[in-house]
């Protein structure tokens, strides 16, 4: 702040010591405010307060404020002067003490008394389209009217990083604070969803809040809040504020899966997917054939189609992105015999049996008092084996997820 040498103060140096005056003459030229002199201060008109004050849009914002005058006009002071501030170049006025609730642009209350040269004042939802700067101008019910040159700077936003990106595995710090007019009735600051371990702290006109975590892929997407909660004096409602932020957590293929589709019978070619969680997304899929130790890689896209045979087939998938890689388990699957080859078979067993049993009588070496119970179990296990897989067949041909067997 620029001092300016009054010749009041000049004046004053008659009958001072040499010392005395070069120390009142000093104080004079560098200072903003006075001088000692014989009998009296020396002041002029000035504004104490910040150049620059940020507040968070939607919320409430501090301007700590004092002036001084000169000395003839102190006594001009009383209870009828009022705050009025006004806004930018066009000097606009969007506040004024004396007028409450929506007669004011910006709404707020004088904490200070502009009688006692305290003109600290509270703007209450600040908006993020009023950043300018804000000039202070003392009104009085009497002659003393003054715009004060210095003007403070207010910036209104959100937060400056409303989308947080980290990898896993490091530490997040999320901190929320904001303005404590009333030291009595401090704000009450929450976290939402609140998943670390949290230290507030208040420290004269603010509030903190500190959260800390490690970053897992839990936490991908999450949209954190803080919420402050301004508690009033009796009469008035409660005031609550809020202010988010996404997190973005980058991790390695995760929960990665292998599924399939069964074949009906052998020659036909069955359909593998896979499927993995990762931030970013999946970058590239590789298919592996697993035969004897050997594993040799067959594709490179999410899903894969291969004819199959009876044999049994072996196959995993590995899931790859910038962070790192996961494989599936080995999956073995073969083609399912059909029906008709399975009664093929039992009718064949059947056969042979009767053809022993008929070369034992015939040799009479052996008898075959047994046969007929034996005969009669068989036709009953055959009768059962052809529906059992007869279902299975029909449960393969509506599409249904089968397992190898």
């Amino acid at each position: 702040v620029k001092a300016t040498v009054s010749s009041q103060c000049i004046l004053s140096f008659r009958g001072l010591s040499i010392l005395r005056q070069f120390v009142a003459l000093m104080c004079c030229w560098n200072t903003c405010c006075c001088c000692f002199t014989s009998g009296g201060l020396c002041q002029t008109f000035d504004i104490i307060m910040p150049q620059k004050v940020e507040a968070l849009s939607g919320s409430c914002v501090s301007i700590p404020c004092r002036f001084t005058v000169p000395v003839a006009w102190e006594s001009s002071l009383d209870d009828t002067c009022k705050a009025v501030w006004k806004r930018g170049w066009s000097r606009t006025r969007v506040f004024d003490s004396s007028l409450n609730g929506s007669l004011n642009v910006l709404q707020g209350n004088l904490t200070g008394n502009v009688r006692d040269k305290d003109c600290t004042t509270i703007f209450n939802n600040m908006p993020s389209n009023h950043n300018d700067n804000y000039y202070f101008r003392a009104e009085c019910d009497n002659s003393f009217k003054y715009n004060f040159a210095a003007g403070v700077l207010i910036s209104a936003k959100g937060l400056l990083h409303p989308h947080v990106e980290v990898e896993e595995g490091t530490e997040v710090i999320l901190n929320c604070s904001t303005v404590a007019p009333c030291p009595a009735l401090p704000p009450v600051l929450t976290w939402s969803p609140s998943v670390g371990d949290i230290v507030e702290d208040v420290d004269g006109a603010n509030t903190s809040s500190v959260m800390k975590f490690i970053a897992s892929h839990r936490h991908n997407g999450l949209n954190f809040t803080c919420t402050s909660l301004y508690r009033r004096q009796a009469g008035n409602s409660d005031l609550q504020f809020e202010n988010s932020l996404t997190l973005s957590v980058f991790y390695s293929p995760d929960n990665t899966t292998l599924t399939y589709f069964t074949p009906v019978k052998e020659g036909d070619s069955v359909t593998m997917n896979c499927d993995s969680s990762a931030n970013p997304a999946v970058s590239n899929y590789t298919w592996f054939k697993v035969n004897g130790g050997q594993a040799t890689a067959v594709g490179s896209q999410q899903e894969l189609k291969i004819p199959v045979s009876r044999d049994a087939s072996k196959f995993y998938c590995k899931a790859t992105n910038a962070y790192g890689t996961q494989e599936t388990g080995v999956a073995e699957f073969s083609a399912a015999v059909a029906a008709k080859d399975v009664y093929h078979h039992a009718w064949l067993f059947l056969y042979d049996l009767h053809s022993i049993c008929f070369i034992l009588k015939s040799t009479k070496k052996g008898k075959c008092e047994n046969y007929i119970n034996l005969k009669t179990n068989i036709w009953f296990l055959l009768w059962a084996a052809r529906w059992t897989v007869v279902s299975i067949v029909d449960s393969q041909q509506e599409g249904r997820r089968f397992a190898s067997w």
